[in-house]
């Protein structure tokens, strides 16, 4: 082999040994760049999108209260006993409508000028005529046609007098139940702009909106003027919206009435409603990448330098031991930048052996768990979680998952130094060797508490009543409803006693709504104390309570809690230094006797007590056919 042949090997064997390491390189920095900036990236971005979410829903379920304080004004007119026993007496033919009309106008004026928020109120009779109006309404003609397709209490947003306002109609029963009229009441949308306009703990380029589903309709309010107006909605704004409403809300991409915007979606369940925040993608994602763009820009700058250097450094066979030395500089700097990114963040991360034994932790995993490194290091990671996680269920949800997929990301709860449980949400990752089997796992984890207590805290706005904290209307509805699947499924019996207070009304008149309000949370005391455990006690609202008793109820049972309860609110009540008495007329509803569903027994035990208060009031009745 001639010189000229050696020297063109010796350039190739140069070429080969620099084009191998610049790949080496090149591999190597991808490799850690990804396997750092990815698991961040995720957690980081779920985390907004989840602080996002649960704005949107808080801000949903303070919508939802609005909607149902108008709802709840409207059947307290609907309940008002005397009115309502003079509209039935018209029904009848055995009054004049004028008299009905003189009887009824002033009394719901002065009821109606308790509430700042009512622009005005229409009262029909039987037929659709007029007993009472008052304030700002509509055309009549108008509203009789629109109402004619409503059975049901409904609300919904109309014009009136070039403004939009929300008009909440309510039938009016009998107390046989049949329908002897309707009330229309019209709401003032300050309180809902406001709600509407205001960001609460979000970015304030949010775009908020108010939308129907079903009526393909959508409430905003212009941000220039203030003014709320309604639209139609997008056909493709709507099928996003579709899906997320499926799943019970959250966050989706939109692809035409927002271009590049990530929307968030929360239903407000009572009214059909839901609440929908925009923001554009770019705003709402920078914060992400802004924290991603260090280490990126460090990882390549790290990538180039070592390139070039190992490009000058690296000569021919002679200069070999130089070319390891810097190398290992190279590999050193690395690991020192994956270091002090594992030690630096704020996100607890962990790394375990294949059998899931502690072998590295960071700052961020004591800080939050409150364990030392000597705590941990050698255990299992199982050991750190809460008590009452089932090893079974753990097995199911994430050690087989992790083996089949190859990672796993969740909800999962530890346990505090302190032995308070630690709510997180987790990511696991295998590194895997070179046959492909798994030599050690990242896990890497944030802590979720503040989160679940607003979780919490809003679960517990929307299904308890915030004057007495007993169940409100729809959570008795949920438990009633499992309580019939339970006694079918068992073939036992269940009693609904149905309360309404008797001279409720003097007391709020005379008194006024103050002492009123610590009537209702003094009555729900003292009838909780006469229930047991097992018993519910519920506030459909206004002064209307119900109970519902499960395990084999008879209608003597059933009777001796009606009569319990009687006596204990014949009591007087000592409140602000007034005695007050009052009473109670309870109707009972026997399942499966009386109805099988929960609509035909909370209806049977109402018109029950209707009976009640025919016969005299303070004493109890069974539903009869």
């Amino acid at each position: 082999m001639n010189i000229e042949q050696k020297t063109h090997q010796v350039l190739l064997l140069r070429r080969r040994i620099l084009l191998i390491t610049v790949l080496g390189v090149l591999i190597t920095s991808v490799v850690a760049g990804l396997s750092t900036a990815i698991p961040f990236y995720i957690s980081t971005r779920t985390s907004l999108e989840k602080t996002a979410f649960l704005s949107t829903q808080a801000q949903a379920s303070i919508v939802e209260n609005l909607l149902d304080k108008y709802q709840d004004l409207a059947r307290q007119f609907t309940s008002r006993t005397e009115i309502r026993k003079r509209l039935e007496i018209y029904a009848a033919g055995e009054m004049s409508l004028d008299d009905l009309v003189a009887f009824t106008q002033p009394r719901l004026a002065d009821a109606a000028s308790f509430s700042s928020e009512i622009l005005g109120m229409v009262r029909l009779g039987p037929k659709g005529e007029v007993v009472a109006q008052l304030g700002k309404t509509p055309p009549i003609q108008d509203l009789k046609t629109d109402l004619n397709r409503c059975n049901g209490i409904r609300c919904q947003f109309v014009p009136l007098d070039g403004a939009l306002v929300i008009q909440v109609s309510a039938p009016l029963l009998s107390k046989n139940g049949i329908k002897i009229g309707r009330d229309v009441i019209f709401f003032s949308t300050d309180t809902l702009t406001n709600i509407l306009a205001d960001p609460l703990r979000m970015e304030s380029q949010f775009h908020v909106i108010l939308t129907h589903l079903e009526y393909r309709l959508m409430v905003e309010v212009d941000k220039v003027t203030g003014h709320i107006s309604i639209k139609k909605l997008d056909d493709q704004l709507a099928e996003s919206l579709q899906l997320l409403q499926k799943t019970g809300g959250g966050v989706a991409s939109s692809a035409h009435a927002w271009e590049d915007d990530v929307l968030f979606y929360a239903p407000v369940h009572t009214s059909g409603w839901g609440l929908v925040a925009a923001i554009p993608a770019q705003v709402f994602y920078f914060p992400v990448w802004q924290q991603l763009l260090w280490p990126l820009a460090g990882i390549l700058t790290m990538m180039l330098l070592a390139i070039f250097v190992l490009g000058r450094a690296l000569q021919p066979l002679i200069n070999r031991l130089t070319d390891q030395a810097e190398a290992l500089e190279e590999v050193a700097a690395e690991l020192q930048l994956a270091a002090s990114v594992f030690e630096g963040t704020h996100e607890a991360i962990a790394v375990t052996d294949d059998s899931h034994q502690l072998i590295k932790i960071n700052k961020a995993f004591c800080n939050i768990t409150g364990f030392d490194v000597e705590d941990t290091l050698g255990k299992k990671l199982i050991d750190f979680f809460y008590p009452d996680e089932s090893q079974d269920e753990l097995q199911e949800r994430i050690w087989e998952p992790l083996q089949r997929c190859g990672g796993w990301q969740g909800e999962i709860r530890y346990q505090r130094k302190v032995g308070e449980p630690l709510p997180v949400l987790q990511s696991i990752s295998p590194v895997l060797d070179e046959q492909g089997e798994p030599q050690s796992f990242i896990h890497i984890f944030n802590d979720i508490s503040e989160h679940k207590a607003i979780e919490k805290q809003i679960h517990h706005l929307a299904h308890y009543d915030q004057l007495t904290d007993l169940p409100n209307r729809a959570l008795l509805n949920q438990r009633l409803s499992l309580a019939l699947k339970k006694v079918t499924r068992h073939k036992h019996s269940l009693a609904i006693l149905f309360m309404d207070l008797d001279h409720f009304k003097e007391v709020n008149d005379t008194l006024g709504h103050p002492v009123g309000d610590l009537l209702l949370q003094a009555v729900a005391k003292r009838v909780g104390e006469r229930l047991r455990e097992v018993d519910t006690l519920g506030r459909l609202g206004g002064d209307e309570f119900l109970v519902l008793l499960e395990h084999s109820v008879s209608r003597e049972s059933a009777a001796r809690v009606a009569d319990k309860i009687i006596q204990s609110l014949t009591e007087p009540f000592i409140l602000e230094g007034h005695k007050i008495k009052i009473g109670v007329s309870v109707g009972i509803s026997l399942y499966p006797d009386d109805g099988d569903n929960t609509d035909d027994l909370v209806k049977h035990a109402d018109i029950a007590m209707y009976r009640a208060k025919e016969r005299g009031r303070n004493n109890y009745q069974y539903f009869s056919p």
